[in-house]
């Protein structure tokens, strides 16, 4: 093989990535998001194999939500809980997915907790059931649904998991709003 050869084969990869990444970039801001790489993923992944059906996801889960109306931009749901390891303002107009659906999270529990017979310590199921309804019934690489209740008051998904409790539990006074009847706050398992 000569150096011309590679340099061609090169250039050609280099105009290929170039291509898929702005087909990636659909705000082309010029910058890869998690969302933005999210959606190709699970695209790709959707392509490759008939059992990974993530359907396209909506920012909010409520009721009357049509699941069939495509991916919707988050915008949180004003919530009376406070929510400790999110950022929602960093996030708006992202789309939630079955690779990221941090957000989705959000606003299943902020949808929840507003009902005035919202039980913080009996939550996860529900929301469980909720979210694997919207992103088409995922599993997880255990083959168990990606959506689950670790108990009552605590909802996981994938590596990922939102528990309930007392205000001001995993936030230092003054960063939230110390009349808020609860919180939930975000962690990260490793696995």
């Amino acid at each position: 093989m000569s150096v011309n050869t590679v340099a061609s084969n090169s250039t050609n990869l280099s105009s290929v990535a170039d291509n898929v990444f702005h087909q990636i970039d659909t705000d082309k801001d010029g910058k890869l998001s998690a969302a933005e790489f999210g959606t190709f993923l699970t695209k790709l992944l959707g392509g490759l194999s008939g059992s990974v059906q993530a359907k396209a996801t909506t920012a909010a889960v409520g009721p009357g939500l049509d699941l069939s109306a495509g991916p919707q931009p988050f915008q949180p749901i004003a919530c009376r809980y406070v929510f400790a390891g999110f950022c929602p303002e960093n996030h708006l107009n992202e789309t939630p997915t079955v690779t990221a659906p941090k957000y989705a999270v959000y606003n299943e529990l902020a949808t929840l907790s507003n009902d005035p017979s919202f039980d913080p310590k009996n939550f996860a199921s529900k929301a469980a059931a909720d979210l694997n309804q919207l992103f088409g019934n995922p599993t997880w690489t255990d083959g168990q649904p990606l959506f689950r209740a670790l108990d009552g008051e605590t909802l996981g998904y994938g590596d990922e998991y939102v528990h309930y409790a007392p205000t001001g539990y995993g936030l230092q006074p003054g960063a939230y709003n110390p009349e808020a009847p609860g919180e939930f706050f975000w962690g990260y398992t490793g696995a």
